[in-house]
């Protein structure tokens, strides 16, 4: 047989690299594609059964040539191999498919929805099957009454009632909709079965299985929704409800999906891109997805910002390919956090071996230490954990030695002095702090210039004295010639005399041996010279007397003066090392030296009156002169000047920034580094009392702050050399790049601006002035509301469970449910989850930030507000139900990376598993090495529980910590730096062009770290976003995840979100108002409830709302939430969110009360009482005060 030629052109039309633009799919297209994709596959499958050609024994090669050259899909690859044997007409035929399949997907994926739905072949199968089913009920029910049977008559009866259009009983449309589920979904997943069977033949089984529950799951979803729907609708509006919206419109976006990607797309494009890079999933702009989505962004700035701020939320085309994007700095310092929680367990172990109350624990949390500080709070005698932190850190402050403390407290010291010390080590390898004094440093700067200087100077001499040798031995030659010349015509003159010429030749010989040996001797002087200086400065000083060139000469005169100058300063740097040592005592110092503010400005007196003192004691400064050089000044000790000298100290301290928090793990004066702090050269125990010496508090803040900043610069040192890389450095080499590469002048200026936020994100320091007043007004008015409507939301948190179900196969939910009633797998589970730094909320006190935000971002001082939200929030129930729920899924999670590690590195992974693996950045590399890793299984349940602990690999305990921690974090879900607008922190920036417009341009702020943009910072501007932490995270992690095919048990998850948000439902509402709910309400507000939509059908509940309150009514079957009547005002105020509800409701009570109706407004008040309602105490307290205010009286 003749050979056929191979194209080496992919059979995709689109070629990889940046789309072309999308034209639209016409009708007629459409509906040819939809219709190749049920008939196509069995017909080519037969053709190939059918089809009469001798076999090719060279058709193996022919395939594997080709599938090595072109880029092909997984699955296209193997029908390829499976359909393509035999001939050179069944190549021709599977690849014309495979094209014809991808041309058809691509049209697809360019149709608009209403296309898509129009054109889709199984349309009239769906419109039909009801009448054709009604129909032939009706000709059996003939049958039957011919046959003698009663019932025959009646159903006779009911079809032609149903025909003519008569009211549908709730039992007739589930039986319609489930026909019409299981007749359309079932032969469009038989025909899908079909062509997997065809490609995977050993696997038809499980194929049939899928297909099989597929089309099962659809039927009884379409019967559920048709029962609610069929029972309170006049006539069954079948195209509204068919299952097509749940089922075969979705596996065609699933198709997209769940093989590699369509070629219109980059890597890092989001998966699911019919709707996460729509306008519906671009609801909530996050600096990160506005990266993402950006066309005119390339994928290397677009990977630099997934870097910075990505959390693995949502998944991207390059996890469906098995490739993964990496651990940000967000995810790094994130898991780090579970450092200072093992440190602290060995802090609280020794606590409770030395409390009073003993050691016994309720979720992780010491009762012994809760008693201590309830008695503390009230004045009794008490030892609480926080007297027992301070205790630690004052002990290592001062450095008491080992063998003067107890076990237990040298215990303490040594797990906390654990923690700080790695933190020093790579910060100080990374070049972010120095461990040595300014005065040593600087004398080594200095020794370092002056062999610097010296190694410049020999190198000149070197130069001088290599070209002096050669030029003494050119010369000694040119006098060895003339010798031999003179001795030639001497002979000459002897024997017959010389003639005048050579009487003149003989005298010029003479001459220039002279001339030669003169330089000769005088080079041998300049080598005297040099051999013979004993000091660097006697050669400098040479320079004169050598034989140099002009910029040598001038090189060595300015090198004598550099040497001179440097010597000074080597001199001076010794002698203030040796004034400083004498005066200062060395101290190992292994806490950073962080001032307690808020003890500061209550004791203000007493700490500038410390400071007095010491600067009384001690009265001298080192600072430098006009020359450079350090001199020990005395300043005076009169009460004015101290007073003023501490004054401006205590001013400094607090006025401080963050950034000088993070070279302090090496506290003392004369410290150095680029963070350098204005710091005191006063001893710690001289102001031990104004210190921060807790040391939860400090392992918990410092490993806060200095962690992201530490993992940052980790992963972004200098290219060029590979040293530390200051963030405006790496900002400017960013704008550089983007212009090289031709990026518009516009989008760089986004793209800085949206990376600059993501930064403060991460690093924590998004507002630059914490302390103004409305951001404090904000906080008040988002406690109050808080503490006002969220009393339930510890019940509403149950809801969570639902997602553990888009990640892990059900029977491991299941043997992980079962586990729980053993005592091997609750512990494990947690123990890891916090090793990976989360389920930490109560210990770190911030159970509150999961539904509203934190807008002050102070280190150390938690307020009354801060403390207050974080105690309501555990009594509400939603911090210890948010740990359980992540621990649970923590205990599944553990078991799912680890048996698909293992099948991964046997080749043994399901697609779904390499994309998660992928996306949570296990490598197949990184899977071995995991799989390798020692785990242990629960007795009975075969469960998997992984031991991080007794892990070898420490890469690997990382790499399975981060993607622990950020899979628990996705689907226990909290809105992160990937999910929510930059407003959400009270920030906005103002493009240039319209600020300028504005009044009071000049004096708006700007960040020099920005360009094009003026920064606005106000608490008020978040006001409209509280209680959208959940909602942001949910946009991404629940409704984008499923969009892109990200979810394990679609089916699963759907039926127990809406169960759980049902029964939530039911539990938080009052039974008569639940009575009087119709059943489109029950079914919408469970939808709600559930999180699958929460974005979509929160903002649909406030349309509605408002629609009411401004007296438009639709007649909409769905009725708000809540609603006061009509009430325009009210609706205008609620876009400023629920702080602007709350306010305006807290004013029209206290108006009613003034206007004399103390009674109802008193009721309205209570209502709107901050406190009232808990999880714990229900509407008890509520109920009782609403009872006692309604006895007040109103106007007539």
């Amino acid at each position: 047989m003749a050979d056929i030629e191979i194209p080496l052109a992919p059979v995709y039309s689109e070629p990889a690299g940046k789309p072309k633009d999308i034209v639209g799919t016409s009708y007629g297209q459409a509906l040819a594609a939809q219709t190749r994709s049920i008939v196509a596959a069995p017909i080519n499958q037969f053709n190939y059964f059918t089809r009469q050609t001798p076999y090719d024994p060279d058709s193996i090669d022919r395939i594997e040539t080709y599938i090595e050259n072109n880029d092909l899909y997984a699955q296209d690859a193997q029908y390829l191999r499976s359909y393509g044997l035999g001939s050179e007409e069944n190549f021709i035929a599977a690849l014309d498919y495979i094209g014809q399949k991808n041309r058809d997907k691509e049209a697809m994926n360019n149709a608009s929805t209403l296309t898509a739905f129009v054109s889709d072949p199984l349309l009239p199968i769906t419109i039909a099957t009801p009448y054709v089913a009604v129909n032939l009920s009706r000709a059996t029910g003939f049958a039957l009454a011919k046959g003698g049977f009663k019932g025959g008559l009646e159903q006779v009866a009911r079809a032609n009632q149903l025909l003519t259009g008569k009211k549908y009983t709730a039992k007739e449309i589930t039986k319609i909709a489930a026909l019409d589920a299981s007749v359309t979904s079932g032969a469009y997943n038989m025909s899908n079965a079909l062509t997997d069977i065809g490609v995977n033949p050993d696997d038809v089984d499980d194929i049939m299985f899928s297909a099989a529950l597929s089309t099962l799951a659809d039927t009884a979803i379409s019967s559920a929704f048709g029962y609610s729907i069929g029972k309170y609708i006049e006539r069954p509006q079948n195209s509204k409800v068919r299952v097509k919206n749940f089922s075969t419109k979705y596996k065609l976006h699933l198709n997209s999906v769940n093989s590699k990607p369509a070629q219109n797309g980059t890597e890092l494009s989001y998966a699911g891109k019919w709707f996460n890079e729509s306008w519906f999933g671009k609801m909530l702009p996050s600096p990160i997805k506005a990266t993402v989505v950006d066309k005119d962004i390339p994928d290397k700035y677009t990977e630099e910002m997934l870097l910075l701020g990505g959390a693995n939320g949502l998944p991207f085309v390059a996890n469906q390919m098995g490739k993964s994007v990496g651990n940000s700095v967000n995810i790094n310092a994130g898991r780090r956090q579970g450092e200072w929680y093992k440190a602290m367990e060995t802090v609280d172990k020794n606590y409770r071996a030395v409390s009073p109350r003993g050691a016994p624990e309720v979720f992780n949390v010491s009762v012994a230490g809760v008693i201590e500080s309830v008695r503390k709070r009230i004045g009794m005698t008490s030892y609480s954990p926080a007297d027992w932190q301070d205790h630690i850190g004052r002990l290592i402050m001062d450095d008491v030695p080992y063998d003067k403390v107890t076990a237990n407290e040298a215990e303490a010291m040594q797990a906390v002095r654990a923690y700080f010390e790695p933190y020093g080590k790579e910060l100080t390898d990374i070049g972010l702090i120095n461990t040595r004094d300014i005065f040593e440093e600087s004398y080594n700067k200095d020794i370092g210039r002056a062999f610097e200087v010296i190694s410049v100077t020999n190198k000149i001499i070197d130069q001088n004295k290599t070209w002096m040798t050669s030029e003494i031995s050119d010369m000694q030659s040119i006098i060895d010639k003339q010798i031999k010349i003179r001795q030639s015509l001497i002979a000459q003159q002897e024997n017959r005399g010389l003639t005048s010429k050579q009487v003149k030749l003989k005298s010029d010989v003479e001459v220039t041996i002279k001339n030669y040996q003169d330089q000769i001797d005088n080079f041998n002087k300049q080598f005297d010279i040099i051999n013979n200086a004993k000091s660097i400065e006697e050669l400098q000083l040479a320079h004169s007397k050598l034989n140099l060139t002009k910029k040598m000469e001038k090189g060595l005169a300015d090198l004598n003066v550099a040497i001179n100058d440097i010597r000074a300063k080597i001199d001076n740097a010794a002698d203030i090392i040796k004034y400083n040592d004498k005066k200062t005592t060395k101290t190992k110092y292994d806490l950073p030296r962080i001032f307690n503010r808020q003890k500061i400005h209550k004791d203000r007196e007493g700490f500038r009156n410390a400071l007095m003192a010491a600067y009384k004691k001690d009265p001298t400064v080192i600072s430098k002169d006009a020359n450079g050089m350090y001199v020990v000044q005395r300043l005076a000790t009169d009460p004015d000047s101290l007073y003023r000298r501490a004054e401006e100290t205590i001013e400094n301290i607090m006025e401080e920034t963050e950034e000088d928090a993070l070279d302090a793990i090496f506290t003392g004066y004369g410290r150095s580094g680029p963070l350098v702090s204005r710091r005191l050269s006063i001893p710690n125990t001289a102001i031990k009392d104004y210190l921060v010496t807790d040391v939860k508090e400090l392992m918990i803040n410092y490993g806060a702050r200095v962690a992201p900043k530490l993992e940052y610069h980790k992963a972004n040192l200098n290219p060029d050399n590979g040293n530390l890389m200051t963030f405006e450095e790496k900002i400017l080499r960013l704008r550089k790049d983007m212009e090289k590469d031709n990026v518009p002048p516009k989008k760089i200026d986004k793209f800085i601006k949206n990376y600059v936020h993501t930064y403060d994100r991460v690093v924590g320091s998004v507002l630059k002035r914490p302390d103004a007043w409305d951001t404090k007004t904000a906080d008040m008015l988002r406690s109050a509301t808080s503490w006002t409507f969220l009393g339930g939301s510890g019940v509403a948190a149950f809801g969570d469970a639902a997602s553990i179900f888009m990640d892990h196969e059900l029977n491991v939910i299941g043997r992980t449910v079962i586990g729980l009633a053993d005592d091997v797998s609750w512990g494990m589970g947690a123990r890891e989850l916090k090793l990976a730094g989360e389920g930490l909320e109560m210990k770190l006190g911030t159970s509150h930030l999961r539904y509203m935000e934190n807008l002050s971002n102070n280190m150390f001082n938690k307020t009354v507000p801060d403390r207050l939200n974080n105690a309501f929030f555990v009594a509400n129930g939603l911090a210890p139900v948010t740990i359980g729920m992540k621990v649970l899924d923590s205990i599944a999670r553990g078991h799912t990376i680890i048996e698909a590690s293992i099948r991964l590195s046997k080749n043994e992974a399901s697609d779904f598993e390499k994309e998660f693996l992928a996306r949570y950045n296990i490598t197949p590399d990184m899977a071995k090495r995991i799989s390798k890793m020692p785990w242990e299984k629960s007795k009975g349940n075969e469960l998997i529980h992984p031991n991080t602990e007794a892990w070898t690999d420490v890469d690997a305990v990382k790499e399975f910590r981060n993607a622990l921690r950020s899979g628990v974090m996705n689907r226990i879900i909290m809105g992160g730096p990937e999910d929510k607008p930059i407003t959400m922190d009270g920030v906005a920036y103002i493009p240039d062009h319209i600020a300028r417009t504005l009044p009071y341009y000049d004096k708006m702020p700007k960040d020099s770290r920005v360009k094009g943009y003026v920064r606005f910072e106000s608490g008020f501007l978040a006001l409209p976003f509280t209680f959208y932490s959940f909602v942001a995270g949910a946009l991404n992690k629940i409704t984008g995840n499923m969009a892109a095919g990200a979810v394990r048990n679609k089916t699963a998850h759907i039926v127990v979100a809406m169960a759980l948000g049902y029964s939530i439902t039911k539990f938080r509402t009052p039974d008569w108002a639940w009575e009087k709910m119709d059943m489109e309400d029950k079914v919408m507000r469970s939808f709600d409830m559930s999180g699958i939509a929460a974005l979509h059908s929160d903002l649909l509940y406030r349309t509605i709302t408002m629609a009411h309150e401004i007296g438009f009514d639709s007649g909409f079957p769905i009725q708000p939430k809540y609603s006061g009547g009509y009430d325009p005002f009210g609706a205008v105020a609620s876009i400023g969110g629920a702080p602007a509800d709350w306010t305006l409701e807290m004013m029209r009570s206290i108006k009613l009360m003034v206007e004399g109706d103390v009674g109802e407004g008193a009721k309205k008040f209570v209502n709107m009482l901050p406190l009232i309602e808990t999880m714990a105490t229900g509407d008890t307290i509520k109920d009782t005060m609403k009872d006692i205010v309604g006895q007040l009286p109103n106007r007539p």
